[in-house]
């Protein structure tokens, strides 16, 4: 065979091979970029920021929760009981709430029948840009609708081999499921949370009108583009909106900057809650006055991290309006978490 026959023959196995990978990975469609789940597959829901936008395009629902990490012990079948709704879930991982709505308004794009959404608006990240971002590693490419850039898809070895490869195997394995319930995600219990918990030094922090006018600045551009916008402009949508209750370990994490940085954190979430129920399609739900769930570690994994059992029990909440944040009830309920916030005797925690 001479040289050039040669090359030709090359060029055209390599091209075989390059056509055969692309068509297994659209037709696999293991991040949903494509199409729905194919029944009979064994398909992973621990991939996050890589489903998201598969599954706000692709698949088919009414109902979607939403959030970080807080909504990945979502039970997707229970939601489904609870509320009547055909649910689907996307969670983003240590992400701010930028990305969050914009999948959220994706979503509402893709699909004219949501008309319901749970989504777990995270204190924690109140103060932060409205602009800012999570993490700065994250498959743009898989979100951004250039069909050029399905490249770093198609033809990505981790995918065909961490991914594509494995749900062959899964599913010769496995009974036939499409996996989107959610599992017990974290371990927990007081001792998982106290290994973890690094409890700051004490560093009483002056209080400054200055840096809490620009915080709580902040905080209004942040809520107004990343989750006030969304509901004004959606009307026909109901928003079950919910400040996830994180435990006491993460209240004393506070309080070890000085009372004046609680209070402060708290006044945050009265402007939060003021803001939020200006609007007729918002349900606002708090569990913080839950004291009994906030100050038992055996509910967390992590400081902040809760059990799936909770996500069973704010769904059941939610469904009862209990816990719910209403214009006539508020303030009580601000002035019960100073109360118990601010007078808390912390160091009990470590006894």
């Amino acid at each position: 065979m001479n040289g050039k026959k040669w090359c030709v023959s090359f060029l055209l196995i390599y091209g075989i091979l390059i056509f055969s990978i692309i068509s297994f990975i659209v037709v696999l469609d293991p991040y949903f970029h494509y199409h729905e789940p194919i029944k009979g597959l064994s398909y992973s829901d621990d991939k996050g920021d890589y489903v998201n936008d598969g599954i706000s395009k692709n698949f088919t629902y009414d109902a979607m929760i939403t959030g970080t990490s807080m909504t990945m012990g979502f039970d997707v079948e229970e939601a489904n009981r609870i509320f009547h709704k055909d649910f689907v879930r996307v969670y983003f991982l240590g992400e701010a709430f930028k990305r969050i709505n914009d999948n959220l308004v994706s979503a509402i794009k893709y699909n004219p029948e949501l008309d319901f959404v749970i989504r777990g608006v995270d204190t924690l990240w109140f103060i932060t840009g409205e602009e800012e971002l999570g993490r700065d590693e994250y498959p743009e490419y898989l979100y951004d609708n250039q069909i050029w850039n399905d490249v770093h898809y198609v033809l990505n070895k981790d995918v065909l081999l961490d991914d594509a490869i494995p749900m062959i195997g899964r599913t010769i394995e496995e009974s036939i499921h499409t996996d989107t319930e959610s599992d017990e995600v974290y371990v927990t219990g007081r001792n998982q949370v106290m290994e973890k918990y690094d409890r700051p030094a004490k560093e009483i922090k002056v209080i400054e009108e200055e840096e809490t006018t620009e915080l709580f600045g902040i905080l209004d551009r942040n809520l107004e583009k990343n989750v006030i916008s969304t509901i004004r402009e959606n009307p026909d949508i109901t928003f079950y909106i919910f400040f996830p209750p994180y435990s006491i370990c993460w209240w004393d994490s506070l309080n070890q900057n000085g009372t004046g940085v609680l209070k402060r954190r708290i006044d945050m979430e009265q402007f939060a809650i003021e803001k939020l129920l200006e609007y007729e399609n918002v349900h606002l739900f708090s569990f913080f006055n839950n004291f009994q769930l906030i100050c038992d570690l055996n509910n967390y994994g992590d400081e902040i991290h809760y059990s799936p059992k909770i996500n069973s029990k704010i769904l059941a909440w939610m469904k009862e309006g209990e816990y719910e944040l209403t214009k006539e009830n508020y303030l009580d309920y601000i002035d019960e978490i100073t109360e118990f916030y601010c007078n808390y005797d912390y160091d009990s925690i470590f006894e």
